[in-house]
């Protein structure tokens, strides 16, 4: 017997809703009813009478029974009553339809229903009632379309979490995390504009590595050919693309001793130069003011 305190029927659920009930609730009841229709059915016993009353939900759970036949003398003989072998078939394929039947009450006319559901919603409610799947095959065809439902509407809750962990690590510059977290969210929510966003920096990314990579051959070949002006160049180019790492990079520390030695080498060749040129430059004045006093004369 069931309690109302602790149980409710289904027909209470649809009835209270006043929408359609979503598809994954729908095919989680399905699934439970026809497990049981099948156990009674392996009995030899029928239902005859099957409906959205005689399903009872668990207060708290989304476990679903077949109601003690008492509840309806109707329901209680025919449900004990083993029908004779001729019917048998029949009155199995009537239980089938009957589930059927409270499936499509659930989801109602405008319900969402997918595919795959409505398919099988359509054999079990076949007007040739030989043509109706049994309540084992039933079962099994429910739950699988069941356990597909619940991995879409996984994936859809699990959507918005992933883009929250996804806008930190993008703000964090985390690049192997955003990378992992993308392609997670990438069979979630494959139109997300965050995941766009990730997509979008991690590809700049790696065009910044490839351009790096370039300025990084340019300036080995410069500092190979001692070309100061192309070392400075590539140099340069080199910090921008690499940013904070800029400090730490070996090719960089390179080019900037290179030049550092090459600028106070031609400091010491100016210095050099203008010592050298220092006296003849004195005795050229020296001769020109001594050429103004003779002509003056």
């Amino acid at each position: 017997m069931r309690r109302k305190d602790t149980a409710r029927d289904l027909a209470d659920l649809a009835r209270g809703r006043g929408e359609p009930v979503p598809a994954l609730l729908a095919s989680t009841v399905l699934v439970q009813t026809l497990a049981a229709v099948a156990a009674r059915h392996r009995r030899g016993l029928v239902h005859r009478s099957l409906t959205a009353d005689d399903v009872v939900l668990g207060a708290d759970s989304l476990a679903a029974l077949l109601a003690d036949p008492g509840r309806d003398p109707k329901a209680s003989l025919a449900a004990a009553a083993e029908p004779p072998p001729e019917e048998a078939a029949a009155a199995e394929a009537e239980d089938i339809g009957a589930c059927a039947a409270v499936a499509v009450e659930l989801l109602g006319t405008a319900g969402d229903r997918p595919p795959e559901l409505a398919a099988l919603l359509d054999r079990m409610l076949e007007p040739r009632p030989a043509a109706r799947p049994s309540a084992v095959r039933a079962h099994a065809e429910a739950r699988a379309v069941a356990l597909e439902l619940f991995a879409a509407w996984e994936r859809r809750r699990r959507g918005p979490r992933l883009e929250e962990r996804l806008r930190q690590a993008l703000d964090g510059r985390r690049e192997a995390t955003a990378a992992e977290l993308a392609a997670e969210l990438e069979e979630v929510a494959p139109e997300s504009l965050m995941l766009h966003a990730a997509r979008t920096w991690l590809q700049s990314l790696e065009r910044d590595r490839a351009a790096a990579a370039t300025a990084r051959r340019r300036l080995s070949a410069a500092l190979y050919g001692r070309r100061r002006v192309q070392v400075e160049r590539q140099a340069e180019r080199l910090a921008v693309l690499l940013g904070v790492r800029a400090g730490d990079d070996p090719d960089l520390r390179l080019a900037r001793d290179w030049l550092a030695e090459r600028h106070a080498v031609a400091r010491r060749h100016s210095a050099a130069l203008v010592l050298t040129a220092a006296p003849l430059l004195l005795a050229t004045l020296l001769t020109a003011l001594l050429l103004a006093v003779m002509v003056g004369f």
